[in-house]
């Protein structure tokens, strides 16, 4: 269809395109761009999305709907309350919530920060649709 919101070229190979997510998975991030992004490649899968542009209002969020949501995408550099803060308080509401931990800065940089805490997974930015889908499949199956 013409008005299909990621381009075919986008979606690279190795993502099966047969997968389909369930649920609702949280995004939090401080850039327009990155929150729209993520939520398009996510709802392409099949995903209900919910966005928060801060730390704040993403603990908000998963406070609202913690038993709802199935993995939560959250940027560390944000302001109001950091991304590592907000790791902090979401697991606080639920031990067992998913996050997957994503950031401009290296995974190395960020395995130092968060050493001994247990996160999902860390995304790249900026977000690729099969990085993205693939580490959410990851740590849903």
């Amino acid at each position: 269809a013409l008005d299909h919101p990621v381009k075919r070229e986008e979606v690279p190979e190795e993502t099966e395109e047969t997968w389909r997510g369930e649920g609702t998975v949280l995004v939090v991030d401080d850039e327009p761009n990155a929150r729209r992004i993520a939520q398009l490649f996510l709802e392409e899968v099949g995903f209900d999305v919910l966005v928060a542009s801060d730390g704040r209002e993403g603990i908000d969020v998963f406070t609202e709907r913690a038993d709802d949501i199935v993995a939560v995408v959250l940027d560390l550099t944000m302001p109001h309350i950091s991304g590592e803060e907000a790791f902090r308080q979401i697991r606080d509401i639920r031990k067992d919530a998913p996050v997957i931990l994503s950031s401009g800065y290296s995974e190395q940089d960020v395995i130092q920060r968060f050493s001994g805490q247990p996160w999902a997974g860390f995304i790249q930015k900026p977000y690729r649709f099969a990085a993205l889908i693939n580490k959410i499949k990851e740590i849903l199956q």
